[in-house]
């Protein structure tokens, strides 16, 4: 059976000077096989007028990290500490003991007092898990005594240059190298997780090629 369709009775936006625009095109196993011609043999779907534009190019993007970040606990939205303290509290009974568990996206700004967490928060939660908590803009971490100790960071002595320690669990920019240094290495399997997800979420807003702007040997693999 073909797998070819037309869509008809549409606002089609090509992008080519030759032909600007169309009202109907065929699709054939997913590729578009011709402009203003349609298979009288195929099944017509009405548009109903709808205007189809090309898929986006994204020239920026970070695919891993997007399908990372939906696979981590997602704190954007959260406006209180009490409420991540109990995501990563539930998180804990989720996973094996020595496992790590990483968020994103916490803004100290949108919290009542709008100042950046203290180390009792995540040191006195009943866990034995490392907890790797990334700010909304990627450049500060939140983490537990755990994953200090993991690291071998030392809050009594000098900051790494480049970097800051806030109430001794608020990693910036370079100080958060040495956890990074620690974290369970990336594997194919995970890797091919996080892409997945990732593409679940930018096809259906019509993203349909990126530019990723990091790349590791993994991820090209």
């Amino acid at each position: 059976m073909s797998k070819k369709i037309n869509l008809v009775n549409g606002n089609f936006i090509t992008l080519d000077d030759k032909c600007p625009t169309a009202e109907m095109i065929s699709v054939d196993s997913s590729k578009i096989s011709g402009i203003n011609s349609v298979d009288p043999k195929c099944k017509n779907i009405d548009l109903s007028g709808a205007t189809v534009i090309p898929g986006f190019v994204d020239a920026h993007f970070h695919l891993v990290n997007l399908g990372k970040q939906t696979d981590s606990l997602m704190l954007k939205d959260l406006s209180s500490i009490q409420e991540i303290s109990k995501m990563v509290l539930q998180k804990s009974t989720q996973i094996e003991k020595n496992e790590w568990i990483f968020g994103f996206g916490w803004d100290q700004t949108k919290w009542q007092n709008q100042n950046f967490p203290t180390s009792d928060i995540l040191n006195s939660l009943p866990i034995s898990q490392p907890v790797m908590l990334t700010r909304i803009d990627g450049h500060s971490c939140w983490v537990n005594q755990t994953a200090m100790q993991l690291s071998g960071l030392d809050v009594s002595t000098t900051p790494p240059d480049g970097g800051d320690i806030i109430n001794n669990c608020i990693l910036i920019d370079n100080a958060m190298n040495p956890v990074k240094f620690v974290l369970p290495k990336l594997n194919e399997k995970k890797v091919e997780k996080w892409i997945n997800m990732a593409l679940e979420i930018i096809l259906p807003r019509g993203i349909t090629n990126i530019h990723d702007a990091w790349q590791d040997p993994i991820t090209i693999k």
